[in-house]
């Protein structure tokens, strides 16, 4: 399975990250063996947040289709998974399980 996921913050100004404190998937790289049915994508910031910051990864699917080879909880809309690194943490993740 084949699956790239690019991050983009989504957030208003008053609820922006303080400089330097960037969203970064926790791995560089991650995947499924073939034993693997479901793997926790998660994303972090450095230090925690003081209020919730609103997160949307947007999926760039390359021989996958969603809901036909993959699902994800939360599940994606239009491509894209919403998130939530709740005020007083540093994370967030999603799940990410192959169909039969």
């Amino acid at each position: 399975m084949a699956l790239v996921i690019l991050s983009f913050v989504s957030c208003r100004k008053r609820d922006a990250l303080l400089p330097g404190n960037y969203v970064v998937f926790e791995s560089a790289a991650q995947g499924l063996t073939a034993s693997e049915n479901t793997i926790t994508v998660k994303v972090k910031v450095q230090s925690g947040v003081s209020t919730d910051v609103p997160i949307v990864i947007s999926l760039t699917e390359q021989g996958v289709v969603y809901g036909t080879d993959y699902i994800t909880v939360p599940a994606a809309a239009n491509g894209k998974i919403s998130l939530v690194i709740p005020s007083g943490n540093n994370e967030a993740s999603f799940t990410l399980t192959k169909m039969p």
